[in-house]
C-alpha cells in the first residue's frame, strides 16, 4: 500500500557523516526516476524529536507527482546517530542525494517542518546551485533568515507557540 501499488521503490538509506557517525533517510523512487532519466528530488527535515516516518505520506505524494521523495532522520532520532555539527548532518545527505543516478542534482526542493528548518536553510546556503525551492513548513514567529531561493511559508493560523492548547477547539 504505501508504495503506491509498487510504482515506488521504497529505500532506507545510511551514509557517515565526516565524523563518522551515520545518517539515515529513506527515499521514495518514482517509476519515472532511472538511471539517465534523473528525476528532481524533494528533501523533507522532520522537527527536533522526529525522525523519517512522521512525514513519509508527503516523501509518498511527491514520488506519486514524479519527484524522488526524501525523509530523514533528525540529528540522534530514528536511525541517525548524534551529531556534533548540522553541517556534517546536511552535508552527509544532501552529498548522497545529489551523487544519485536518478536524482536530477540541479532540481533539488527541500522542506524544513519546525526545527528541521534550520537544516533546510542549511543545505540552501551550502548547495545554492542545487536547490531551487525552499518550503518552510513553521509558525512565523520562529522564521530566520530566507534563504536566496524560489521560498514558500506554511504558516499555521493556530499553532502550539500561539496558543496553550488546553480547552481551545482551534488550537
Amino acid at each position: 500500500i504505501s508504495s503506491g501499488g509498487g510504482k515506488t521503490i521504497i529505500r532506507r538509506m545510511t551514509v557517515p557523516a565526516a565524523d563518522g557517525k551515520s545518517l539515515s533517510y529513506i527515499t521514495y523512487i518514482p517509476e519515472n526516476a532511472q538511471h539517465g532519466e534523473p528525476a528532481p528530488a524533494f528533501v523533507i527535515w522532520p522537527g527536533r524529536s522526529s525522525n523519517s516516518h512522521q512525514l513519509d505520506m508527503w516523501a509518498m505524494e511527491v514520488s506519486r507527482r514524479g519527484y524522488v521523495g526524501i525523509t530523514v532522520d533528525w540529528n540522534g532520532n530514528g536511525e541517525t546517530d548524534v551529531l556534533g555539527d548540522q553541517e556534517l548532518y546536511v552535508q552527509a545527505l544532501m552529498d548522497s542525494v545529489t551523487d544519485m543516478p536518478y536524482v536530477d542534482k540541479e532540481y533539488v526542493a527541500v522542506l524544513g517542518n519546525s526545527a528541521g528548518n534550520s537544516a533546510a536553510t542549511t543545505a540552501c546556503k551550502l548547495y545554492q546551485d542545487n536547490v531551487v525551492a525552499y518550503i518552510d513548513d513553521v509558525h512565523p514567529r520562529l522564521l530566520g533568515d530566507q534563504p536566496e531561493v524560489n521560498t514558500l511559508v506554511i504558516a499555521a493560523m493556530a499553532h502550539q507557540y500561539v496558543k496553550t492548547f488546553v480547552g481551545e477547539q482551534d488550537a
